[in-house]
């Protein structure tokens, strides 16, 4: 009798395991894995921005459904109240310099949500505000372009040389020059790009693009080192590389083998550099690389002088007089 109970304990046991597992099964059944819509969600904005400007941001391309409305919202990380569930999305920058974010997030019934996400730096056009710890104060020497009334400081070398602290910032209005990835606010920070062609003539009447002799009695005039043309100063970059702050972040990263000091005053910052491709730009190298054109030209190629952030060294290299765009320096004997 005994057996006959466990026997049939056993059984109910199995009844019940198999009814659990059916009603699980069942259970996953009913789940409904959603679909993605079709393509991807994307907008256009500039990273850099001018504080208080006023955009219309849009997505890029209708995303893909086969059926349904899709819906568009739109938020921004400064003001949780500044916020949009149309497609079309007008607003204003703060006024406030610092890095922000703008999110898109679209929605359809039967559907996968998406969203994307992009930050802005916002700056503000004044110097001295976005931009600090350059080691240029306003008992420095300066003068006034005439031609866009923009103000440059400078220093005058051993030899009586003047040169400009701060990158040309001037607009030539060609295909082959532009701000930082065209950036407006930024051409008071970072100057201007030019092919080697604009370069020469972009400095102001009476200031001249340096040759690379120019750029060779200044290193020695700050190292004391026995320098030559068109070979690397080594051990000087510090000396003309400044620790400046662009919103309160450093520009240039720490490395050890190289002692920044800007004991020259050059306040060098590192701007990178462009391919031009097409009348587009290609921004490559920035908080890395500095570069600035020589008068010095070799056949289709033209001379500059870079800092790297790694090393103690200034370089020299070539590169083509047509499709590369650098900073800069001008001079004044």
């Amino acid at each position: 009798m005994m057996k006959i109970k466990k026997y049939l304990y056993l059984i109910a046991i199995a009844l019940l395991f198999i009814s659990v597992e059916s009603c699980k099964k069942k259970t996953k059944d009913t789940v409904t894995i959603k679909p993605d819509m079709g393509g991807i969600l994307n907008f256009d904005i500039t990273y850099f921005l001018s504080g208080g400007e006023t955009l219309t941001l849009e997505p890029k391309e209708d995303l893909i459904v086969k059926s349904g409305e899709i819906k568009y919202s739109w938020r921004v990380s400064w003001n949780e109240d500044l916020k949009s569930n149309s497609k079309t999305f007008k607003f204003k920058i703060p006024n406030k310099i610092g890095e922000y974010k703008v999110t898109l997030t679209a929605t359809c019934d039967g559907y996968n949500p998406q969203f994307t996400t992009k930050s802005v730096l916002v700056l503000n056009d004044k110097l001295g505000k976005s931009l600090t710890e350059t080691g240029i104060t306003e008992d420095m020497k300066s003068f006034v372009d005439s031609r866009d009334n923009t103000k440059y400081h400078y220093i005058t070398s051993k030899s009586g040389t003047q040169w400009m602290v701060e990158n040309l910032a001037y607009n030539p209005n060609t295909k082959t020059s532009s701000t930082y990835r065209n950036a407006e606010v930024m051409r008071k920070i970072y100057g201007y790009y030019y092919n080697w062609k604009d370069a020469q003539n972009a400095c102001p009447e009476g200031w001249t693009l340096p040759s690379d002799e120019d750029w060779t009695t200044l290193a020695k005039e700050i190292s004391n080192q026995d320098f030559k043309t068109k070979e690397n100063f080594n051990g000087v970059a510090g000396a003309f590389m400044v620790k400046a702050l662009l919103a309160g972040k450093k520009l240039w990263q720490y490395w050890p083998q190289v002692k920044i000091t800007n004991s020259s005053k050059m306040a060098v910052l590192p701007c990178g550099y462009a391919v031009i491709e097409n009348d587009t730009f290609i921004f490559q190298g920035g908080k890395r690389f500095a570069a600035f054109w020589t008068s010095d030209e070799a056949d289709s190629q033209a001379y500059y002088r870079y800092f790297n952030e790694k090393e103690a060294n200034i370089m020299i290299n070539k590169a083509d007089k047509n499709s590369f765009a650098i900073n800069i320096r001008c001079i004044k004997k």
